[in-house]
């Protein structure tokens, strides 16, 4: 869960990196890590030849969670996230001469996420019980408990100390653009996206064949299983870039084994060089639940409300999803951002 005004283990481990565009691709770290399971290459972090890692991350966890237990043990579990991300910050920032921020915030998280994953109850000292039906609780697999369950756990995090920064940056009078590159076959889309998404945005639509410079950018396409565009030598990210957009949605649906591909989702997720952007690949638009859902999320934005903010209290995460959503994959690289609250 990530809240503006509350502080976590990404804000406080990535707080010496000068820019949102030098935070690790956290959603490609993710897959990598859950795609490992159960194999060699799970829990080593990918680094390169010339970094030289003294041990692996489930060596290190062995040795010094008891220590750090004792140190956490005065402390609300809450409370743990954003220690440990402070502890992150400063061995990043004590070891910034030999290793660039950017580098060893990477490498942190190539570690954190995969040991974020273990069954706490096979780490020693862990003071973890092993689950038991008699006290284990099947509440979060209720969609009509998320809301709460997020409630109460913004209620726990740390809060941003007073006087800093919280609100999310805004995009002042933001240009939407629906770009169609499949032709025909998504004409009749795009145009119905228009119409219902594009009235938020006044005067500052565009409907596209080419790419044009734009804030929010709505894409039809259809995609190669390698994530390469049908009759495009251009790449979906540098589509994205030529576009200077920071919220992008692939609106035209993406087969779902294409999703699972490791090569379609180098293309897709892999930000490289380019700029950090919300990325929305949509797998299944659900009729017209796909139009009111980017209607809704938009004009939350209109008001201020950040955009991961908004899309958590739309989709809330969980192991079931509401049924009046489409189903997407969400990559929030440029984090917080929502729109200046006058209109067109």
């Amino acid at each position: 869960m990530r809240s503006p005004d509350r502080l976590s283990f990404l804000s406080l481990a990535a707080g010496t990196l000068a820019s949102a565009s030098e935070l690790p691709d956290v959603g490609e770290l993710f897959w990598h890590a859950f795609e490992s399971i159960g194999s060699e290459s799970f829990g080593r972090p990918r680094v390169p030849q010339s970094v030289d890692l003294p041990e692996l991350p489930r060596t290190a966890l062995a040795r010094t969670w008891r220590k750090t237990a004792q140190v956490l043990k005065n402390c609300r579990p809450a409370e743990w996230p954003a220690l440990l991300g402070a502890a992150a910050q400063t061995i990043v920032h004590s070891n910034r001469t030999f290793l660039a921020p950017p580098l060893a915030v990477k490498i942190v998280f190539e570690a954190a996420l995969p040991m974020s994953m273990l069954d706490p109850t096979t780490v020693d000292g862990s003071g973890v019980p092993a689950p038991s039906f008699k006290n284990w609780s099947m509440r979060a697999a209720r969609p009509q408990n998320l809301q709460a369950i997020l409630a109460e756990v913004r209620a726990v995090m740390p809060a941003v100390p007073t006087g800093v920064a919280t609100k999310p940056p805004v995009i002042d009078q933001p240009k939407i653009a629906f770009l169609n590159l499949a032709g025909a076959s998504c004409a009749t889309m795009a145009a119905e996206d228009c119409a219902v998404i594009g009235e938020l945005f006044g005067r500052n639509v565009q409907v596209a064949t080419v790419s044009v410079p734009c804030d929010v950018l709505f894409f039809y396409c259809r995609f190669e299983p390698s994530g390469k565009i049908v009759g495009q030598q251009a790449s979906l990210r540098s589509l994205i870039r030529d576009s200077t957009a920071r919220v992008v949605v692939v609106a035209s649906e993406v087969p779902a084994d294409f999703l699972f591909n490791p090569e379609f989702r180098a293309a897709a997720f892999g930000k490289g060089d380019n700029p950090p952007v919300n990325l929305v690949i949509t797998g299944n638009r659900n009729g017209t639940n796909f139009g009111r859902f980017f209607r809704s999320l938009f004009g939350m934005m209109w008001k201020g409300v950040s955009m991961p903010m908004a899309w958590v209290e739309l989709a809330p995460q969980g192991p079931v999803q509401p049924d009046n959503i489409p189903g997407t994959v969400c990559i929030l690289e440029a984090g917080q951002i929502a729109f200046a609250p006058s209109r067109p």
